[in-house]
């Protein structure tokens, strides 16, 4: 059974204050590493090089995008990816078909931090 999360992020502009990013930032970073040391697998857009911590997937503060998927395996049974999440800050709608596989709860957070961090 498929499963969609749907969002909306506000632009640079309207947000207006640069720390609110920084914020989000680092708070991310924080939860992904939480997320990852439980033991649920990130990988990269394509869902093949999996992510030690959330530095990979955030090196930089100043984020343009926040990227990434569960780990693609050749088993479909094993699979762990589906859409890959792409979070900007561009103001327009998206949506990541997750199917409830284990990275949907690192997107989930995610939209919940934002939500509470202004975005």
């Amino acid at each position: 059974m498929g499963h969609t999360n749907y969002w909306i992020t506000k632009t640079y502009k309207e947000i207006g204050d640069p720390d609110y990013e920084l914020e989000f930032a680092f708070r991310a970073r924080d939860v992904l590493n939480k997320i990852i040391k439980s033991g649920i697998v990130l990988a990269d857009e394509s869902g093949e090089k999996i992510f030690e911590n959330a530095e990979q997937i955030i090196p930089n503060p100043s984020f343009n995008t926040i990227c990434f998927n569960g780990l693609a395996n050749a088993s479909y049974d094993l699979d762990q990816s589906c859409e890959p999440f792409k979070f900007t800050l561009d103001g327009t709608k998206k949506f990541c078909k997750t199917n409830n596989k284990p990275y949907d709860i690192a997107v989930k957070s995610l939209l919940i931090l934002a939500k509470k961090t202004a975005f």
